[in-house]
């Protein structure tokens, strides 16, 4: 047989990426085990969050990305032309590359490469990461051989003649991650901060969250009286405000770090310590879900309101309830409400009790299961 050839795509944030990055891990490992050779390609838009691609040796091709909307919009009319570029695109490096098979985690640039895949009659999978099927996943599902999903909840939203044809995996989780499990201790020292003391984790997701971070400042002095440390990862493009507000705080970073805050515009190959070190993480309630959950972490949600279909919320309410997280919905948090639940959530037994529901809800293996699939279908066709 000749060399395997797969095509990932997707793309525009971290959360479309890495988990592209954790399957052509698995792809290479899983095709190795069984003496088979492996090339992979990305076509899609990488919002540059590529270097975990990158990491794996995956070559990188951006082509234009194109956003699919549900609603009327007059950004839909500058939209069209962007996919029509990136299906031509598309149709010209898929032509030259040729795989056996596409898989997709959606987001813009993957519909062009999953059209321009059913054109050549290319093999093509997806997965949906939110418990409500995004209109990327609704609309390229007719074209695919299976659909892979994070929760099993997302099947009632998939149009009724795919239904039949889900897995549901998980989220894939990079290896590499997985492998910075540590404890809890050391992960503290690790990042230079107390381990006798409580650490609340705040990631407003991969470009971080302006009304959470206005949430944690106005939280601040008293989490910090309550002996509470903060590792808040801010967002890139929101890190100078923040910076500037902290002068109302701290008259010096070195009194800023004693006293336990410690911001980061962006948190990369640190992850694994982050969360390691986590006694209770506030985050969005994306695909980042079986991350914490794979570290065994307690966690409070808060889900976007703007996102598409209420995936957000649904997903947050899907973890909640298996009482691993509690949801605080953003139009009804206030600041005591929100000191209250973390305290709550750091009182020993509770958080013992949210680590064991996280631990039990966690599926480290989605990435594993997606690749041997892939690859079973490729070889035996």
């Amino acid at each position: 047989m000749h060399d395997i050839r797969i095509v990932l795509t997707g793309g525009g944030t971290g959360g479309h990426i890495n988990p592209l990055a954790a399957v052509a891990h698995e792809l290479k490992k899983t095709a190795s085990e069984n003496n088979l050779e492996v090339n992979l390609k990305f076509i899609g838009s990488s919002g540059g969050f590529d270097q975990s691609l990158r990491d794996q040796d995956v070559e990188i091709t951006e082509i234009s990305g194109a956003k699919v909307r549900r609603y009327a919009s007059m950004q839909n009319f500058f939209e069209g032309p962007k996919l029509i570029l990136g299906y031509l695109q598309a149709l010209w490096h898929l032509f030259w590359f040729m795989p056996d098979a596409v898989f997709s985690k959606g987001g813009s640039g993957s519909v062009a490469v999953v059209l321009a895949a059913s054109l050549y009659r290319i093999p093509v999978f997806i997965h949906e990461s939110d418990s409500v099927a995004s209109t990327t996943t609704k609309f390229t599902s007719k074209y695919a051989e299976l659909i892979f999903l994070s929760f099993e909840k997302a099947i009632e939203s998939l149009p009724p003649k795919v239904q039949g044809f889900t897995s549901v995996v998980g989220n894939p989780i990079r290896p590499a991650l997985l492998n910075e499990i540590k404890d809890r201790e050391s992960a503290k020292s690790n990042l230079g901060l107390d381990p006798n003391r409580p650490l609340m984790v705040v990631m407003g997701g991969s470009q971080g969250s302006q009304r959470i971070n206005n949430l944690i400042l106005a939280s601040m002095k008293e989490l910090i009286e309550h002996d509470i440390q903060i590792f808040h990862q801010t967002g890139e493009k929101n890190f100078a405000e923040i910076a500037q507000s902290l002068g109302n705080f701290f008259k010096s970073d070195e009194e800023m770090y004693a006293a336990g805050y410690h911001p980061t515009d962006f948190i990369g190959n640190e992850l694994g310590d982050v969360l390691s070190a986590a006694d209770v993480i506030v985050s969005r309630s994306g695909g980042s879900i079986f991350e914490f959950a794979a570290f065994g972490r307690a966690s409070i949600l808060i889900p976007l309101p703007e996102a598409a279909s209420n995936h957000q919320k649904i997903n947050a309410d899907v973890y909640s309830a298996t009482g691993a997280a509690v949801t605080l919905e953003e139009n009804e948090i206030s600041v005591p409400l929100f000191i209250k639940t973390v305290l709550s959530c750091l009182n020993p037994n509770k958080k013992e009790m949210m680590e064991k529901a996280a631990l039990g809800f966690a599926k480290a293996d989605a990435s594993q299961k997606i690749a041997v699939s892939i690859l079973e279908y490729v070889t035996n066709h």
